[in-house]
């Protein structure tokens, strides 16, 4: 399979993320901060196993989640199970860690926007971290993305062609793989 690896010198410049940050370490106080923010989209994606589940437990219905089970690599919060049944569809991909998959790619393109409310869970075999560069690369314009920082908070941001156009221009650098 095809994969996209980062190279080593972007590590720095994808860290600090993109978009606001809501700040915290109250995980349900600063979902539903996050949450109030995301009103204004036309929908959102999660990524990561905290901020999904904290989302959804306080009211939030994303289109999709993208988790590993694990949060900073450590298998604590049982987000598959808590999250599985509540998504019309779920399905599994490999990505391995500093890694943008195939799979993943196509999972992202497959959901068609981010408007109908927990239509997928995206299970990652390896890790999501760079899930929201490739959803940032394959998601229609003004849908929202939320994902967490460990110890800080959360990030939401708006897809724009400056955004769109930032990922993909990230992604070119990346290279080419098979895994």
């Amino acid at each position: 399979m095809k994969a996209w690896r980062l190279p080593p010198n972007l590590r720095k410049e994808l860290a600090e993320g993109v978009g606001e940050l809501i700040d915290g370490i109250d995980e349900r106080g600063v979902a539903e901060r996050a949450l109030r923010h995301l009103m204004k989209c036309r929908g959102f994606i999660g990524v990561g196993d905290v901020v999904c589940l904290t989302l959804v437990e306080v009211g939030g219905k994303p289109a999709a989640c993208i988790i590993d089970g694990k949060t900073k690599r450590d298998v604590r919060y049982n987000s598959l199970k808590r999250l599985s049944n509540l998504f019309m569809e779920v399905v599994h991909v490999r990505n391995p860690r500093s890694h943008i998959s195939e799979e993943l790619l196509r999972e992202l393109s497959n959901l068609g926007g981010c408007d109908t409310p927990l239509k997928t869970l995206i299970i990652v075999d390896g890790e999501e971290d760079l899930a929201t560069l490739a959803a940032s690369a394959t998601l229609p314009l003004n849908c929202c993305v939320v994902y967490g920082i460990p110890d800080k908070g959360v990030k939401v941001f708006k897809i724009t062609p400056e955004v769109k156009t930032s990922a993909r221009k990230l992604l070119q650098e990346f290279q080419e793989v098979t895994i």
